[in-house]
């Protein structure tokens, strides 16, 4: 069998794997591509002696291409939000445009929070990011909308609140 037709025949693995264990990403076009791309390198690289079937190991292939995109997508906007000037303004995801910075900060009826010791602290302990992600969950916001302002899935911000409150939890403050 050519790769051509192997990768026709099991194209419905990409939206397989993607809705198994992404399943937010099913919309994301630049994802779905990435694991396309993996069905691709799955067609060439596979080896029937190797006794393995196809689609087991085109699974592991495409599973790991868009780990590895998301990876990817994770340090560059990490490095975007350290480095780039922005409009308080401007949208924090062009997807989500109603949400802009602005909406991250603190306003007039939250005037006095801001001005407790405790809030000072932690603006000094969290990066610029960390205190918009802090500033989200504490306005009531879920973790699965803020990761889709931030372009992330789930997972990641998950992995980035736990960050969040080990480092306060280090500093000594709770809940």
């Amino acid at each position: 069998m050519d790769n051509e037709q192997r990768y026709k025949e099991n194209e419905k693995l990409v939206y397989y794997v993607l809705k198994k264990s992404f399943p937010a990403m099913l919309t994301d076009e630049d994802i779905v591509q990435e694991a396309k791309i993996g069905l691709w390198k799955a067609c060439i690289s596979f080896r029937q002696e190797k006794g393995c079937q196809f689609s087991s190991y085109a699974y592991k292939v495409i599973y790991n291409s868009v780990l590895s995109a998301l990876n990817k997508r994770s340090h560059y906007f990490e490095e975007c939000s350290e480095a780039a000037m922005l409009s308080i303004h401007q949208p924090i995801n062009p997807e989500t445009p109603e949400l802009t910075y602005e909406d991250t900060l603190l306003g007039q009826e939250d005037f006095e929070y801001r001005k407790s010791e405790q809030r000072d602290f932690i603006y000094q302990i969290l990066t610029k990011k960390e205190y918009s992600i802090f500033n989200m969950i504490m306005k009531g916001m879920k973790q699965c909308e803020v990761a889709k302002v931030f372009g992330v899935s789930s997972q990641c911000m998950n992995a980035k609140i736990m960050r969040i409150r080990k480092k306060l939890e280090e500093k000594g403050i709770r809940n």
